[in-house]
C-alpha cells in the first residue's frame, strides 16, 4: 500500500513538473518573440535618427553655404569648424544618441580623424564666439550640440 502511494505521489510529481516545464517553454517562446520584436524595432528606430541626422545636416549644410556670402575674414576659423563637423554631422549623433557618449569627446575624436582641427583648435574657436553659442557647447548633450550647430553656422549679426 505504501509502496502504490509513494508511486502515485511519484507521478503526480512527474505530470506537475512536465506541465511546469511546458508552461515555461512557452513563456521563453513568447520573451523570445517579444525581444526580437523590440530588437527590430530599435534597429528601426535607429535608422529613422540617422535619415534625420543625416537630413539635418544637409541643411545645416545649404545654410552654411548661404551664409558664407556674409563671412568675414574673423568668421573663416569658425566656417571651417562648422564645415569640419557638418562633415561628421551624422557620426557625432550617433554616438551622442546611440553610444550615451559625450558630445565633446565625440566632436574631438571625428574632428581630429577627418580635418586639421584639433581638441585645442575647437576650444579657441568656441572661445571666440557668443555666449549663446559658449551655453550650447557647454550642455554637453544632445539637444545643446544641434543648437550649438545652429548658432555656429549663423552670420555674425551687425554690431
Amino acid at each position: 500500500m505504501l509502496f502504490s502511494a509513494i508511486i502515485g505521489m511519484l507521478t503526480v510529481i512527474v505530470f506537475y513538473l512536465f506541465y511546469r516545464a511546458e508552461v515555461l517553454k512557452r513563456e521563453l517562446k513568447v520573451s523570445k518573440a517579444r525581444l526580437n520584436n523590440m530588437h527590430s524595432s530599435t534597429k528601426h528606430q535607429n535608422d529613422i535618427l540617422l535619415q534625420l541626422a543625416q537630413n539635418q545636416a544637409d541643411l545645416l549644410q545649404t545654410k552654411l553655404n548661404q551664409n558664407k556670402s556674409f563671412a568675414t575674414d574673423d568668421s573663416a576659423d569658425t566656417i571651417q569648424l562648422a564645415e569640419a563637423i557638418l562633415s561628421q554631422y551624422c557620426n557625432i549623433i550617433a554616438d551622442v544618441a546611440l553610444k550615451n557618449e559625450s558630445v565633446s569627446k565625440s566632436v574631438a575624436r571625428y574632428l581630429d580623424r577627418s580635418s586639421d582641427f584639433s581638441a585645442q583648435d575647437l576650444k579657441q574657436v568656441i572661445m571666440k564666439q557668443s555666449n549663446e553659442v559658449k551655453q550650447s557647447w557647454h550642455k554637453n548633450n544632445l539637444s545643446g550640440f544641434i543648437r550649438f550647430c545652429e548658432l555656429l553656422i549663423e552670420p555674425p549679426k551687425p554690431a
